[in-house]
């Protein structure tokens, strides 16, 4: 489901930060700073990002209302998800973590979305040690 990829980076695709920054630090720092008045050159916005997955969770949701939905993504989407579920604007963006193999819980019941779990990562704290 292409409405679940990354969020597109334009010419920044596969540039470090140190190149972003070095190309152009007033938009890299407006990335951290302000992201909902970004679009990356070339890219989408936060926007774009966030009409995507909530058209992909629409689809989802009218193909199987009631079954369960796995949804394995990268942070970004993850992100724009529960940024939806929570009701969050685009500037919110850095305040929700989503670290590696991080897992969340979202209940849909009758067009109520619940948050039961966010960003849990005890199943591979194991494996960092």
């Amino acid at each position: 489901m292409g409405q679940l990829n990354d969020l597109d980076y334009g010419q920044w695709r596969w540039k470090t930060f140190v190149e972003v920054r070095a190309e152009s630090a007033a938009l890299f720092d407006r990335w951290f700073s302000a992201p909902e008045l970004l679009r990356f050159p070339g890219g989408e916005s936060l926007q774009d990002l966030l009409g995507r997955t909530a058209d992909a969770l629409r689809q989802l949701l009218g193909d199987d209302p009631d079954g369960m939905i796995v949804v394995v993504a990268q942070d970004s989407v993850n992100r724009a998800i529960l940024m939806q579920v929570l009701q969050q604007s685009p500037s919110t963006y850095w305040r929700t973590v989503q670290s590696p193999c991080g897992l969340s819980e979202i209940e849909i019941d009758h067009d109520h979305a619940r948050l039961v779990r966010m960003n849990e990562t005890a199943h591979v704290e194991d494996l960092t040690r």
